[in-house]
């Protein structure tokens, strides 16, 4: 979305955060190398020049098994959840009808043009990891489903992307929403670096004017890392505990 990434960069350093890497950093403000290397080590950071990096963990997935090409039309899959969810068919899982296509199949299919995404498999069994605030998380993993990680365009779907790139940008740690325990398991498929989450859920609803509002934000930052509470006298005390 056109102007996007300058209303993130505006409310970062409107909210008293500098950051070393990536669009609006030190890196890139210092003009110091050229290209993408002028905004950090891990670039290039816009998702849209990182393709040939998801596609080389997508073959890796596929080569693995951990991942599979489904040709489902979009008309296939909305009969599929109505005969398997009924009135709640938008909760229906995916049935799988392409997991076992041989690779002859496969070929033949790409041959003929057909439209085909990729579809992480999840494994039998449960997952389970520590998050910094819930502590020692377990879940079935019967109950998520194949989800799309690269669509029909070449283009992967977050939740492709946003593992490759905390994985190769080695982050350490993730705030996110509730929603999101699903993403430590699409995580484990690329090796066992671990990775230390912090989930909690946020709604800000006040203006980003409010002069108190950037304290109200950095606050919610500095206790999911655990910070001490920054007041209006010391402004700096997140970004000296991030430094």
């Amino acid at each position: 979305m056109e102007g996007s990434i300058e209303d993130i960069v505006r409310m970062l350093k409107w909210s008293g955060l500098t950051w070393d890497e990536g669009p609006g950093s030190i890196a890139e403000e210092s003009k110091k190398g050229d290209g993408y290397k002028a905004q950090g080590p891990y670039g290039p950071y816009y998702q849209s020049h990182r393709l040939a990096l998801y596609h080389k963990y997508v073959d890796t997935l596929l080569e693995n098994g951990d991942a599979y090409p489904c040709f489902c039309t979009t008309e296939r899959l909305q009969q599929m959840r109505v005969e398997i969810g009924g009135q709640k068919y938008a909760k229906a899982k995916y049935d799988r009808h392409c997991l076992h296509l041989s690779r002859d199949q496969v070929e033949e299919k790409k041959a003929n043009g057909e439209s085909f995404i990729i579809r992480m498999k999840v494994p039998k069994g449960k997952t389970q990891f520590k998050d910094i605030v819930h502590g020692k998380i377990i879940f079935e993993n019967k109950d998520l489903d194949d989800q799309v990680i690269l669509k029909n365009d070449g283009y992967p779907t977050y939740h492709l992307a946003n593992v490759v790139d905390d994985f190769t940008m080695r982050i350490s740690h993730v705030i996110r929403g509730e929603v999101s325990h699903s993403i430590r398991l699409r995580g484990s498929c690329f090796g066992p670096r671990a990775r230390a989450f912090t989930i909690r859920s946020c709604e800000r609803k006040t203006s980003r004017y409010d002069s108190r509002t950037d304290l109200v934000c950095a606050n919610f930052v500095a206790a999911c890392i655990g910070v001490a509470a920054v007041d209006a006298e010391t402004p700096d005390a997140l970004q000296n505990a991030a430094d």
